[in-house]
């Protein structure tokens, strides 16, 4: 009987395959610990592999893959961490100590080399694609459940963040974690408190110029970090349930202002594929579309063709529900997913837009105009239109223009608008193309790497880390640099930039933001001159990178990351 009630509680407390603690047991060590109100870390890490491995060479190999990475996992802890399963080839690490981020960055970069480490399953070497999330008591939860949560959510946000392997769920330990712990924090309030706007960005017919339609833009402006772009707080809305009411205030805007246009033109609106999984969502966009006596031809439906979920059959029913009320559908970011093609016959789309990585620098890469001529002439056989996002440069509109795409959506035409503004550019009809990136401050051949950091925030003194930046070029009390996280202007936030000379950071005053491609800013800021600061600056120059663009900046900030 005591063997059995042993087995008994085996079974209910170990996972089958890995004989670690399950789910329900891990949790409740964690509980434990929060009873005790000492401080801990916790780890969750995903090896990302097992759907694919299961869907490709069967459940039996996969369950060895869950087998040989726990037991090369197990080699790499501290031999006080408890080892617990999550979920798939989720893994949750209690280490029942608090560790500072100098140490949990160190631990994750030693798990991170599970990356590389090559796994013998049967006669197959596989790689995992490791993501880690750290939490810790009692900072960011007091609660087991909790803890955990913040913990697997931040290892999600690990896993879409291209080069990132390790997301601390609120951390000091960089301004980008500060930013988006505040905004998370902040962004139910700021629903009711109508601190969210939309912008518009054209669509434009790529020879005459003229609008043929608009993209709604939501944009946020937080009360200290100013201007907020739907990357960055669309992605956490979906951590939670409130991007069902960010989507639900979105389509009430957009039905609203197309009420007041002074020319009818159909105006596209993101869609999470998540937000088509509600069981009567098509009544929301039915009832306003009423409410507001606008014609469903006027409101298109954009879904992110990368964010479309595996459930094909209830994909399918609600782009039917959409097409019966007469809303078109559009994917966006074609081309960026492994299905593309799939969805296009599975699913009864009207429009494809082709994402920005193909249009940029389109005319000096030739798999790209390949690409884009095969979707150009695919969807001439689906009987669908093309939209080309992203484009920005002159030649690259002339390429495109000889491909045949009809209809362009990029700063080259125009940059999201306000709603005023964008009423004017409506009557005006035409916009013109404007190949350019203002830059008041003289040009320079030379560039200076650089970290920025928050020294004071709401009048509070605050320690975090820095971010890369790369500065550019120095006027009279004035310098321009790129940076890839957008900073508010004119803002009581206190910036210093730090020079890689070990020597003290200098204030500076961001007084003017352009954002550029592919998420970079770029930025003009003032700052106190001295003779020994400028000495500085100049003994840390280097040369520009020859054939100097954008992306070249970008990838020197992201080199510096």
């Amino acid at each position: 009987m005591k063997e059995q009630q042993e087995e008994i509680w085996r079974l209910a407390s170990l996972d089958p395959i890995t004989n670690m603690p399950n789910r329900e047991s891990i949790t409740e060590s964690v509980y434990h610990l929060t009873r005790k109100r000492d401080p801990f870390t916790l780890f969750s890490l995903s090896f990302n592999r097992i759907a694919e491995i299961n869907h490709t060479f069967g459940y039996e190999l996969g369950d060895e893959w869950r087998v040989a990475t726990v037991n090369q996992l197990i080699r790499l802890l501290p031999k006080d961490a408890m080892l617990g399963h999550l979920d798939a080839d989720n893994v949750l690490i209690v280490l029942p100590r608090r560790m500072e981020d100098p140490e949990v960055l160190a631990l994750g970069k030693k798990l991170g080399t599970l990356s590389t480490h090559r796994f013998r399953v049967d006669v197959y070497d596989l790689f995992a694609r490791i993501s880690i999330g750290v939490s810790r008591y009692p900072e960011d939860g007091v609660q087991a459940s909790e803890l955990i949560k913040h913990a697997c959510i931040a290892m999600n946000r690990a896993d879409k963040k291209i080069g990132a392997q390790l997301e601390l769920y609120s951390s000091q330990m960089d301004i980008e974690s500060l930013k988006r712990y505040e905004l998370l924090r902040d962004m139910r309030g700021a629903l009711q408190n109508k601190e969210f706007y939309l912008m518009y960005q054209p669509k434009v017919n790529a020879w005459t110029g003229q609008i043929v339609g608009a993209e709604a833009l939501m944009r946020w402006t937080h009360p200290t970090w100013g201007s907020i772009s739907p990357a960055e707080f669309i992605p956490l809305a979906e951590e939670s349930s409130l991007h069902l009411d960010l989507t639900n205030w979105l389509i009430e805007e957009v039905c609203r202002y197309v009420i007041i246009l002074p020319k009818k033109i159909p105006i596209s609106i993101n869609v999470s594929a998540k937000y088509l999984y509600q069981e009567h969502f098509e009544h929301v966009l039915e009832d306003t579309l009423a409410r507001h006596h606008i014609p469903a031809s006027y409101l298109e439906v954009e879904i992110s063709e990368t964010s479309l979920l595996e459930d094909a059959q209830q994909i399918t029913q609600a782009f039917e529900r959409l097409n019966d009320l007469g809303i078109p559908i559009a994917f966006d970011d074609f081309g960026k997913g492994y299905s593309s093609l799939a969805y296009l016959q599975a699913y009864s789309a009207q429009t494809i837009k082709i994402d920005r990585v193909f249009a940029h620098n389109v005319n000096q890469s030739r798999k790209a105009q390949g690409i884009i001529r095969s979707l150009l002439l695919i969807a001439e056989e689906f009987g669908m239109n093309v939209v080309v996002e992203g484009v920005e440069m002159m030649d690259d509109l002339l390429r495109l223009r000889e491909f045949g795409c009809h209809v362009i959506q990029g700063f080259i035409f125009s940059r999201p608008l306000k709603e005023s503004e964008f009423e004017q550019a409506l009557e005006a009809g035409t916009l013109t193309p404007i190949e350019e990136y203002v830059e008041t401050l003289p040009s320079s051949s030379r560039l200076i790497h650089a970290g920025i950091t928050i020294t004071r925030l709401r009048n509070r003194d605050v320690a975090v880390g820095t971010s890369p930046i790369v500065i550019m070029r120095r006027g009279f009390k004035a310098i321009a640099f790129y940076g890839s996280i957008r900073l508010p202007v004119d803002s009581d936030l206190s910036l210093v930039i730090l020079l890689d000379d070990g020597m003290a950071p200098f204030p500076i005053q961001v007084k003017r933001l352009t954002e550029l491609a592919n998420g970079l800013y770029q930025y003009e800021a003032s700052y106190e001159q001295t003779v020994e600061l400028e000495k500085r600056l100049t003994a840390l120059e280097s040369e520009k990178p020859r054939g100097f663009t954008i992306q070249k900046a970008k990838d020197l900030i992201d080199q510096t990351d």
